[in-house]
């Protein structure tokens, strides 16, 4: 089993507390694939013949990792540790941690074959006896052929009603191909389509946990595709399908699904270029504008916001709604055009609509939705090569913590257009500019993104005689924006700007 010294470590743990509790236990799931696929284990899942619920958290008492309670009415539940492995550290220095998930489920059926009759699909439907999980080469207790299917990227379903046993299993099918680079087996196929609107009554909770694992991934536009094809993605996201026929732009006839899905594929090549989730595509333009932050936005794109949801696969999720507003405001100006007027607004308001719905948390709501709401601005800023420092303060005022997400969304704009915009540089110009900003982004009291308090309130209240009131905050606005234009350094100077700004206004 491919792990390293410390996994192993946690691993003999398991295997010496379930011997001492003398239960008969298997290794099941997807850790013996990953485990056939010779990929390091993150998790592991364990069928055990006795309490799962007391077990896990009598073991999570022994190691002092946490107790997590997944599905009490079929005994799951999780034990969440975290370490240090092997002395590895990040990019920037500090020691990386990982974390293991520990999932211990009671064994149906009284017997292992029955257990995995139970199972989803057959390359999960295998498992290994508690004794051999760390041999190299351990006994495969396979009923169903896993391993065949394995081997030629297949994900076949264990018998006709999975999906009517579990639903959440509708999407898991999809997220299993996009894994192994493979396909769903025709039958499974018309399986998942007779049952898929059972997913419909799959607790939102799962569903975004399932899509959050989807977005992780590699290759996203083909899953993406996949619940399209499988008649699934009116149930998950019927905003994106309403964008199916709906040309994205004034000219041309590529609708705004297809353009959002080749706005999600930028997306993975700018994330590959930083190296991030083994997204493999690069872009040499882009990596060079990027060079000076790449650590930072490397280590931006790969933290949590929440537990298991890193901001890359946010992201990704952002650049796939970026334009989900424009359905609702189609319409045509004088000479006929298609003209869609504040679908940045309207999307923004949908954004948070469906991070609501799928119960994220309100801070990844309002990261997303400031990033949709003002994913137009940096190509303005670029037009005129970022020569006016105000419009470029304003942009960071009004993006607030989204700011990161609507440069991305630009430069996925510029990748899937068919033609470069009127206006906009070449690539590499593009992308180098969109870099500067970056950099403004990154370097702390930047006077373009967090110019430095000369006065508050009520200092000038004080020195220019004035009453509380929205004239003070305008003020306070008016010479933030004039320290970014470099139009005042001091406190003499903020207070000789607000006497002109009151007397011309």
């Amino acid at each position: 089993m491919k792990n390293g010294k410390a996994a192993r470590g946690i691993v003999k743990q398991v295997q010496a507390f379930l011997r001492e509790a003398e239960v008969e236990a298997y290794l099941v799931g997807g850790s013996v694939r990953d485990h056939l696929l010779g990929k390091e284990l993150h998790d592991l899942d364990f069928a055990v013949s006795d309490d799962a619920m007391r077990l896990s958290r009598r073991f999570a008492d022994l190691v002092g990792g946490a107790f997590v309670p997944l599905d009490t009415q079929n005994a799951t539940a999780r034990v969440v540790l975290r370490f240090e492995e092997d002395g590895e550290t990040h990019a920037g220095g500090s020691s990386a941690y990982r974390r293991l998930n520990i999932d211990f489920t009671t064994l149906r059926g009284h017997e292992i074959t029955r257990d995995l009759a139970h199972r989803d699909f057959t390359v999960n439907a295998m498992a290994i006896a508690l004794d051999e999980i760390l041999d190299e080469n351990p006994t495969i207790i396979d009923p169903f052929d896993g391993q065949t299917d394995l081997s030629q990227r297949v994900v076949r379903g264990v018998q006709p009603d999975i999906f009517r046993e579990d639903a959440g299993r509708l999407l898991r099918a999809v997220r299993i191909a996009t894994q192994l680079q493979g396909h769903i087996e025709p039958v499974t196929a018309s399986w998942l389509r007779a049952d898929g609107d059972l997913l419909g009554d799959v607790s939102k909770e799962r569903i975004r946990d399932e899509l959050i694992k989807i977005l992780i991934l590699p290759n996203s536009r083909w899953s993406l595709e996949q619940i399209a094809r499988l008649d699934l993605l009116g149930t998950l996201l019927p905003e994106l399908e309403a964008g199916q026929g709906i040309p994205a732009r004034a000219e041309g006839d590529e609708d705004i699904w297809s353009h959002s899905l080749k706005s999600l594929e930028a997306a993975e090549k700018y994330l590959g270029t930083l190296g991030i989730g083994n997204h493999g595509q690069n872009d040499p333009s882009l990596g060079k504008s990027l060079a000076a932050v790449h650590y930072e936005l490397h280590d931006y794109w790969i933290e949590e916001m929440v537990v298991d949801r890193p901001r890359f696969a946010l992201l990704k999720f952002a650049v796939l709604l970026h334009d989900v507003g424009k359905p609702a405001v189609v319409s045509q100006d004088s000479e006929g055009k298609r003209i869609f007027e504040g679908h940045e607004t309207a999307g923004a308001a949908i954004t948070r609509e469906i991070f609501r719905r799928l119960k994220f948390a309100s801070r990844e709501e309002e990261w997303a939705a400031d990033g949709v709401r003002t994913h137009g601005q940096p190509a303005h800023l670029t037009s005129q090569y970022l020569q006016d420092k105000r419009a470029i303060y304003r942009f960071f005022r009004d993006t607030e913590e989204g700011a990161p997400v609507a440069l991305v969304i630009s430069l996925t704009d510029y990748l899937s257009r068919p033609k470069r915009k009127e206006g906009l540089p070449e690539w590499p110009q593009f992308a180098e500019e969109i870099g500067k900003l970056y950099s403004y982004y990154f370097t702390p009291g930047h006077a373009l993104v967090h110019p430095p308090t000369l006065l508050n309130g009520n200092e000038l209240m004080r020195r220019l005689h004035l009453q509380a009131g929205p004239e003070v905050g305008q003020l306070l606005e008016a010479i933030r924006e004039a320290q970014a234009a470099d139009l005042v350094h001091t406190r003499e100077e903020a207070l000789e700007y607000g006497q002109r700004w009151l007397q011309q206004n």
